[in-house]
């Protein structure tokens, strides 16, 4: 299981972005992943059939649970399986890579892989699917920066370009169809137990609010399940 982990979100304008971005080149370190820290992201979320994980996190609920498929780079052949579980003011994160074919499985609505699988965290990944049941819900697309800091274990992101689909099986296709999500852009600061102040500084975080910014909700208010979403509000 993994060690929980501050996540902090904040949505921003276009130009804000830009102006963080040129700072964090200036300073931190980029993400090796990719070039200067930049790659594509793609998820695909899954929730129960009553849209139960879009209906929590609309309302704030306090602790929660979302499962995601996400590849990145465009690399269809590596696949991760996340869990990110929210408890109060901490985040837990644990993943699997699966291979393509356990992917397909998964979002066709069969989680029985998971059963052959040695991981710990797969034994509560599989019970947590038959339970929901979960489904594939909503395919989210982006452009990530990515920046580190080693002191506190620092991570800043921010997600770029964002575009939303529904056809779930467009997750493994070379060119899905998605729509834009405008001019939405999410900044994401991770850290341990310390935040050091300087990296709160240069995020400008003493002139932001925060913000309920959610790459899965808002594709998931485009969903033909928004209207129930926003009635049951």
């Amino acid at each position: 299981m993994s060690e929980p982990r501050h996540e902090l979100k904040y949505a921003l304008s276009p130009l804000d972005a830009l102006s963080l971005k040129r700072r964090f080149s200036a300073i931190l370190r980029p993400d090796p992943h990719g070039p200067d820290g930049v790659y594509a992201v793609r998820s695909l979320y899954f929730d129960d059939p009553y849209g139960r994980a879009a209906e929590e996190k609309l309302a704030g609920v306090r602790d929660r649970v979302k499962y995601r498929l996400r590849l990145y780079g465009g690399d269809l052949g590596a696949v991760r399986l996340e869990r990110k579980a929210k408890e109060g003011e901490w985040v837990r994160k644990d993943s699997l890579w699966i291979s393509p074919e356990e992917a397909r499985e998964l979002a066709a609505g069969d989680p029985r892989f998971l059963s052959r699988r040695e991981e710990p965290e797969a034994r509560r990944m599989l019970s947590e699917f038959l339970s929901g049941p979960l489904r594939p819900s909503v395919l989210v697309e982006y452009t990530r920066t990515a920046h580190e800091y080693d002191i506190g274990n620092c991570r800043l992101t921010l997600d770029e370009d964002l575009r939303f689909g529904f056809h779930t099986e467009d997750f493994f296709s070379t060119c899905p169809v998605l729509l834009s999500a405008g001019t939405l852009s999410i900044l994401e600061i991770k850290f341990d137990s310390y935040l050091p102040s300087h990296i709160a500084h240069l995020a400008q975080l003493h002139d932001r609010g925060r913000a309920a910014a959610s790459k899965f909700l808002s594709g998931a208010m485009r969903t033909p399940h928004a209207a129930g979403l926003l009635s049951a509000t």
